[in-house]
């Protein structure tokens, strides 16, 4: 990864100010539910790490009969925001990360755990820290060294198409692949698989009837 600031909408629960977080209508109150008896999970087991949410009261650890019509007995209210967060450099793919938050609820300082997911680039793959492409050749009108440049996710790199060049050929270049840390200064390399330039029917007619490929 190269590094970037991004903004993602994020969904988060307050307090509902109508039943102030009960879930019942104003004058009503909770039971507590006496399943869970109030915990929201289920443990079968003292020592198990993952409980499973109350079947009775669906986590909320309390029975409403009388439900809050803003909140229909939830206690709390969806609300969304715009979270500004930095994706580091050197992260590799689907690497997880955590930044800090704010808990809307609590005050309190909490972390979030992102994700990344790549998208699908058209011209790069990424293999750990490299990028791999292609680049295809006329082989019929190639006959001298090429000078070009390509551009990848982090800067212009020039390379050279030699005239023997062949079909199946690789080229390496060393040291402009993605960023391996943040010090910005390790990174992988970038590979230039060469391939033929493929023509069309009418192409390949007209210059056969014409010498001309």
């Amino acid at each position: 990864m190269t590094g970037v600031l991004k903004k993602q909408k994020m969904m988060a629960y307050r307090k509902c100010p109508d039943c102030r977080g009960i879930g019942a209508k104003s004058g009503h109150i909770a039971r507590i539910c006496t399943y869970c008896f109030g915990q929201g999970v289920i443990k079968k087991k003292k020592t198990e790490k993952n409980p499973r949410g109350c079947p009775r009261c669906f986590g909320r650890g309390r029975i409403v009969t009388d439900k809050c019509a803003r909140c229909q007995g939830f206690g709390r209210l969806k609300q969304y925001h715009q979270q500004k967060f930095y994706i580091p450099v050197g992260l590799k793919p689907n690497e997880q990360f955590t930044i800090k938050s704010q808990d809307l609820i609590t005050n309190k300082q909490t972390e979030i755990c992102i994700e990344p997911r790549l998208y699908r680039d058209p011209i790069f793959q990424i293999d750990n820290y490299d990028l791999v492409c292609q680049y295809h050749v006329d082989f019929h009108s190639h006959n001298k060294d090429e000078s070009l440049k390509l551009k990848t996710p982090i800067e212009e790199v020039p390379f050279v198409i030699g005239k023997k060049v062949k079909k199946g050929d690789v080229i390496r270049i060393q040291g402009k692949g993605l960023y391996k840390s943040n010090s910005k200064k390790d990174r992988g390399d970038l590979f230039i698989n060469i391939c033929s330039k493929k023509h069309s029917l009418f192409k390949r007619l007209w210059g056969g009837l014409f010498g001309k490929a």
